[in-house]
């Protein structure tokens, strides 16, 4: 019987120095996964109805990237492809794109657009202009200006 338990030690000792020498015992072969590195820009002009596209040309590796697209902070639902189609919601925000690529450990996030303009806000909208005789060949400058409410332009001249 005690030759059985010293037997017993004998393997589990064994046993753990060849865990220990494994990075993985359960597992073997593994392989550590390296670190994602590279970096990711944005094409395209950040304004609504505008197209964004995600640039990984500069990004390491080979495997399958995976996208997320944010306001701000908050990750945007279902923006999880390459582009990504500026939205009023987004008018005042900036914008990024979090890439991540099978194989690989880790993310790499985009420089944030600038802040979508609000083209719509009357406040930022043209509402008067001038045409310079030169620019329209006549003798007279013209003078417009644009009613937002009845979407009706009104011309005055100057001589």
């Amino acid at each position: 019987m005690k030759t059985a338990v010293k037997g017993f030690y004998a393997r589990a000792f064994a046993l753990i120095l060849v865990f220990a020498a494994c990075d993985n015992p359960v597992d073997t072969p593994y392989r550590r996964l390296s670190e994602l590195s590279g970096t990711v820009t944005i094409t395209g002009t950040a304004e609504v109805g505008e197209k964004l596209t995600a640039d990984i040309s500069a990004l390491d590796g080979t495997g399958t990237p995976a996208f997320e697209w944010r306001r701000g902070s908050a990750p945007l639902a279902n923006a999880t492809g390459s582009t990504y189609t500026v939205a009023f919601a987004d008018i005042g925000s900036t914008l990024t794109v979090t890439v991540t690529r099978t194989g690989y450990t880790g993310s790499i996030s985009s420089e944030s657009t600038a802040a979508v303009p609000n083209y719509l806000n009357p406040a930022q909208s043209i509402t008067s202009f001038k045409l310079l005789k030169g620019d329209i060949g006549g003798n007279e400058d013209l003078t417009g200006t644009i009613n937002q409410n009845t979407k009706t332009i009104t011309f005055t001249t100057q001589n």
